[in-house]
């Protein structure tokens, strides 16, 4: 189970099937902004014959987390114009989420963006995966009591497995501080 910070709100991203969840029959995915849930559809078989799934769920999970900023951002309620707030809409929700990684690269060419300190920014492709991992054990090493809590008093207490991978980093960015003061 997935979770993504939505301005300072954490919402879980869940996969479901069609029987499990009667509201994926005639959507890809929903933001739930209540229960601070995002929904994805898990496809049983491949009914719109597309060669990469993997993409077309980065979309989905994309366009739902516009929504989720957008709630937060206190606009799923707002702008009466149009019969409905103009953050439910969906064709500006998709133009969004479809732009942003242009958008992204374009601010980043240019350096018209400031990136978070535990952010990493790489013009090749990585296994994010395995970073994520060496990220763990690197963690796993500079642990005191129980092997799933961290030095950091940011993260004491956090068990690893429930981190996200930025965390993670942020977290080894910490031990690693911790290393050396020690040296």
């Amino acid at each position: 189970m997935q979770k993504v910070n939505v301005l300072g709100t954490e919402y879980t991203i869940i996969d479901k099937t069609e029987k499990e969840d009667e509201r994926l029959k005639k959507h890809d995915g929903y933001c739930d902004s209540s229960t601070k849930t995002i929904v994805l559809l898990k496809y049983e078989d491949d009914p719109m014959n597309k060669e990469d799934m993997s993409y077309f769920r980065k979309q989905i999970l994309r366009h739902e987390i516009i929504h989720a900023f957008l709630s937060e951002s206190g606009l799923e309620a707002c702008g009466n114009s149009f019969g409905g707030s103009w953050a439910l809409n969906e064709e500006m929700v998709d133009w969004i989420a479809i732009q942003a990684p242009k958008l992204f690269a374009a601010f980043s060419e240019v350096d018209a963006i400031e990136l978070p300190t535990h952010t990493i920014t790489c013009k090749t492709e990585v296994d994010v995966e395995s970073i994520a991992e060496g990220i763990r054990k690197a963690i796993l090493k500079e642990t005191i009591r129980q092997k799933d809590t961290l030095v950091s008093t940011k993260y004491r207490g956090i068990p690893i497995g429930e981190m996200s991978r930025w965390q993670l980093i942020e977290a080894l960015e910490e031990c690693n501080k911790v290393l050396c003061r020690i040296k």
